[in-house]
């Protein structure tokens, strides 16, 4: 299956960089992408080949792996 390039089902947004990424259409995951780290590290994004999120708002902020692990430590969702 192939999207055109201004398909919103082409894209998913991620919350580890709070911006829309590549999907791969077939398996409906983000394909893997990569996140600037420190500003100048580029690091694998842990939301690779991850379903996407529900986008919070225009206004998004990045959430870490870190604090993920702790609201599901807590049950928190």
């Amino acid at each position: 299956m192939s999207v055109a390039f201004d398909d919103p089902a082409a894209w998913g947004y991620c919350p580890y960089c709070a911006f829309e990424v590549a999907l791969d259409p077939d398996a409906g995951q983000m394909l893997a992408h990569e996140r600037m780290d420190m500003g100048f590290i580029k690091r694998r994004c842990y939301g690779s080949l991850m379903p996407p999120a529900a986008q919070p708002g225009p206004e998004a902020e990045p959430v870490t792996y870190e604090e993920v692990i702790a609201d599901a430590i807590r049950g928190d969702e």
